[in-house]
């Protein structure tokens, strides 16, 4: 079970756009798609042009000498498993899918000759498309340097070197379903009711709210995408919805429904989804919202579409499966900076984690997982760098995780701009794994800021804060209070002198969050910082903790540092000042202050994991 003292609201963008990883895939080109909307990478000779190395590459496999005979051995021992895990969603078992030419499984099989190109063999069109990078397909996870040159070298008995190119490198495999359902499988379709799309909407984002037609508890075995006309889809989005908040019919919906769980994403390239047994359990009446983000740049006249996600079910036996997203919920990205982003998620029974599809918008750079096991040893779970927000696939990742267990997870992003902060847009930022996990989860968010749930705030200063101001601060604790806090009235501006944090004030305007109602018993904040006044010069060094509780029981902690310096000057209004930050992130505030005798208080404004927080901060001088 998930520890709900962890949990956390998921924002899911509605604007999720997954690999187009098919040259020729009919969402793309507009002809007819399959039944089943499956798409995949192109396969090995999509296009005997696709081979072409560019003119800065190693020679090609084609080079390598005829009597090229590749170690059998090192085969067996090592190249057959990196094949497998990188050419396997493809060229994998006794029939390969999407147009490959042949499986890459059997050794003999990649030394006979080619079908496709007269005077080669499968393994060096296997040697020349790997070294020139134009397979795996840029859109999916290209093996790590060290396991492309193993594969290419031993493809052309190391007569080829790879051509080194950046792109997304996953440590884990794609997960990929089998390229039909079961036969004996009953279905249902989720899908648009005949809507009208207008033939100058571009970016039209559209929900639809449906219920699943089941007469008693069913499992759902396998996702399908049910794709019309896919000249005017381009992704297509299903979410649960838990809460039942999610209006009636279909509306504009740019962002995800508030109270549902993601479930399903499909964009070309992303395959069907299927549980290997059981599955995840459906009720009668329950409710989904079915997101299709639409796209009408041809201008087509009288649409009227019926798109959707048809959905294979079967009896509720076997495994059950439930989704859960694990990662750092609250958090900020200064501008002009390269940050990297925490969470943790305890478990407390044996859990198996299937298939995650780890989530980051478009600031992302590198997602990693580790399991920090109660002895204290650690192993990986999954690891991506070269992060491309068009290449969001599931990954298999199977691995039993054992009570007292926990999960790290770290994004990297790089923020060229401004602040960012976490949030449902696509502007914002977002570090999630959509995990699908057995036994279903109890809570449907995992997430905890700190790998010492329950510790004391430790505060020491960051690099903003002069060395030689060095003064004992004690951190302080205050509840979270609802309403708007009292204008602060300014006076004169603040004396030069040391100051340090004595008391605070956090605001929400409701207690009513996207997340769920919360305990206000139980949520409270934690900060220590201090404050230096030196002429027109200032430095502000703050350490704050937010403990949100919610209603339901779960908990979770927001912790988040502050260093800066710069100069300042009476602002435009009698109660401003005006910052220009010359530490920190570059740039230039405004905020509200008030001077009482030894006390200077002042006002900020954060939207910080999607709250729109009033933040009031109380120095007094140290004599």
């Amino acid at each position: 079970m998930l520890n709900p003292r962890h949990t956390a609201l998921v924002f899911l963008v509605s604007g999720i756009a997954l690999a187009a990883c098919n040259a020729d895939d009919p969402a793309a080109n507009g002809s007819d798609a399959s039944p089943s909307g499956d798409s995949a990478p192109p396969s090995d000779d999509a296009s005997p042009s696709d081979a072409a190395p560019r003119p800065d590459a190693a020679p090609t496999a084609d080079a390598a000498p005829p009597s090229c005979v590749p170690d059998r051995a090192a085969w067996d021992t090592s190249v057959k498993s990196q094949v497998e895990q990188f050419c396997g969603a493809c060229h994998g078992g006794l029939m390969p899918q999407y147009g490959a030419p042949g499986g890459f499984d059997d050794y003999d099989a990649l030394l006979a000759p080619s079908a496709t190109h007269p005077g080669a063999r499968l393994v060096d069109r296997v040697a020349a498309r790997a070294a020139d990078g134009t397979m795996p397909p840029t859109t999916w996870p290209r093996p790590a340097d060290d396991i492309l040159s193993s594969i290419v070298s031993w493809a052309s008995c190391g007569a080829v070197a790879p051509n080194p190119r950046e792109g997304l490198v996953a440590s884990a495999p794609v997960f990929v379903a089998p390229p039909e359902a079961p036969a004996d499988l009953p279905f249902f379709d989720l899908e648009a009711d005949d809507y009208a799309l207008a033939a100058d909407a571009l970016d039209d984002y559209r929900c639809f709210t449906l219920t699943a037609p089941v007469d008693g508890p069913r499992f759902i075995k396998r996702f399908e995408v049910k794709l019309e006309d896919p000249r005017i889809v381009h992704h297509v989005v299903l979410l649960r919805d838990v809460e039942r908040l999610a209006p009636e019919g279909n509306y504009s919906c740019f962002d995800m429904p508030e109270g549902s769980d993601y479930l399903y994403a499909w964009a070309p390239g992303q395959d069907a989804l299927e549980f290997p047994e059981g599955g995840l359990r459906v009720e009668p009446g329950d409710r989904y919202v079915l997101q299709i983000h639409y796209n009408n740049a041809l201008g087509l006249p009288d649409v009227a579409d019926n798109s959707g996600v048809r959905i294979f079910h079967g009896p509720a036996e076997g495994t059950e499966y439930g989704m859960v997203a694990i990662g750092p919920i609250a958090f900020s990205l200064p501008g002009r900076a390269q940050t990297d982003v925490q969470g943790y998620c305890a478990l407390s029974e044996a859990t198996t984690l299937l298939a995650g599809m780890p989530h980051m918008h478009t600031l992302g750079s590198t997602f990693r997982q580790t399991i920090l096991h109660a002895d204290g040893t650690s192993t990986p779970l999954i690891e991506l760098s070269g992060w491309d927000f068009e290449a969001q696939l599931f990954y298999s990742t199977p691995v039993t995780l054992a009570p007292g267990d926990r999960i790290e997870t770290v994004c990297g992003f790089e923020n060229e701009g401004n602040l960012v902060q976490s949030g449902a847009r696509t502007q914002d930022e977002m570090c999630f794994n959509f995990a699908y996990v057995t036994p279903p989860p109890t809570t449907r968010y995992c997430d905890g800021a700190s790998d010492t749930p329950n510790a004391p705030l430790e505060y020491a200063p960051g690099q903003c804060w002069p060395a030689e101001a060095q003064q004992s601060v004690t951190p302080i604790e205050a509840p979270v209070l609802i309403g708007e806090p009292a204008a602060l009235q300014g006076g004169a501006l603040p004396p030069d002198g040391l100051y340090t944090l004595s008391d605070m004030e956090f605001w929400l305007p409701s207690p009513t969050l996207p997340l769920g109602e919360l305990d206000m018993e139980r949520t409270r904040v934690a900060a220590a910082g201090q404050l230096q006044i030196s002429g027109a010069q200032f430095a502000l060094d703050t350490l704050t903790r937010l403990h949100l509780a919610l209603a339901a029981g779960p908990e979770f902690d927001s912790d988040r540092a502050n260093t800066i310096a710069g100069t300042f000057a009476a602002g435009a209004e009698p109660s401003t000042v005006d910052l220009t930050r010359t530490c920190g992130p570059e740039g230039t505030s405004t905020w509200s202050y008030e001077t009482r005798d030894d006390h200077v208080s002042l006002d900020l404004n954060t939207g910080e994991g999607g709250l729109n927080l009033r933040v009031r901060l109380i120095f007094t001088r140290t004599p």
